[in-house]
């Protein structure tokens, strides 16, 4: 039988395979580790569950001893590995997160890991963030969590830079969309003025058309008829004048064919 310390130290280690994202490497990873430690994982019913693929089985086994020994650590970061592998993630971060009270720098640093890793497929940056700090914290020369946190922040700053673009995008278009409805409304407004303008014009030449004649108006039609009247009378006056002057000479003529005296016939 392996000693329960012995086991722990064991099972951290083998932990570390759980970075790998796809099932696939995952186990193959864990089988090559349990091959090499073949006498050692034969003595436990867990670990050989894990050589063989059956996280079910390895997960019931962690949680019987847990149930039998009471909160440990090392059996709950052992069970949140058994459901990761199981692609049960909620699950496994409450295993994790109960492994957390541990003073092992190497199984803290392994659980915010997988920690991190469960927050980032959830897609839930800051919290994935700082699981990966605190992983680094606990074990600094951990390369594959500086890798992984680096790379995320960079990808959170750039998603960041895309949001702010839309947002100034948006905003642009929603400045433009009203600035054109305020030039319609503005041309609408001068429209009806130029409408009502030229109604009110109408309205002031129909007046004008049909309001009675001014005192001044009427003065100078009537002057005008005035001059009419006395135009005609002129030419009344210049007619009579012309057919007195007709019948002048006409009678002149015959008084002058009365008096020349005619010859006797012989």
């Amino acid at each position: 039988m392996i000693g329960t310390e012995r086991f722990k130290r064991v099972m951290i280690k083998l932990s570390r395979q759980l970075r790998p994202s796809s099932d696939t490497g995952l186990l193959l990873s864990l089988v090559m580790s349990l091959m090499a430690m073949s006498q050692l994982s034969a003595a436990d019913p867990g670990m050989e569950a894990w050589r063989e693929g059956d996280m079910e089985k390895a997960y019931g086994y962690y949680q019987g001893r847990l149930e039998k020994e009471g909160e440990d650590p090392v059996l709950n970061y052992n069970s949140g590995a058994a459901l990761q592998g199981s692609n049960l993630p909620e699950e496994a971060e409450s295993a994790y997160r109960r492994s957390l009270g541990s003073r092992d720098p190497e199984l803290l640093n392994r659980a915010n890991y997988n920690l991190a890793r469960i927050y980032e497929q959830k897609g839930e940056t800051e919290k994935a963030l700082q699981h990966y700090r605190e992983s680094i914290l606990h074990d600094p020369g951990d390369m594959n969590a500086k890798a992984a946190f680096e790379l995320l922040r960079q990808m959170q700053q750039e998603q960041e830079e895309e949001q702010q673009q839309e947002q100034e995008q948006e905003q642009e278009q929603n400045d433009d969309q009203n600035d054109q409805q305020q030039d319609s409304r503005q041309n609408k407004q001068e429209e009806r003025e130029d409408e009502k303008q030229g109604d009110e014009q109408k309205q002031d030449d129909s007046q004008d058309e049909n309001a009675p004649q001014s005192e001044q108006q009427q003065n100078m039609a009537e002057a005008q008829q005035d001059m009419d009247k006395e135009q005609i009378e002129n030419i009344l006056n210049a007619m009579r004048e012309r057919e007195l002057d007709s019948m002048k000479k006409l009678l002149q003529e015959k008084h002058k064919s009365a008096g020349i005296k005619r010859s006797r016939d012989w």
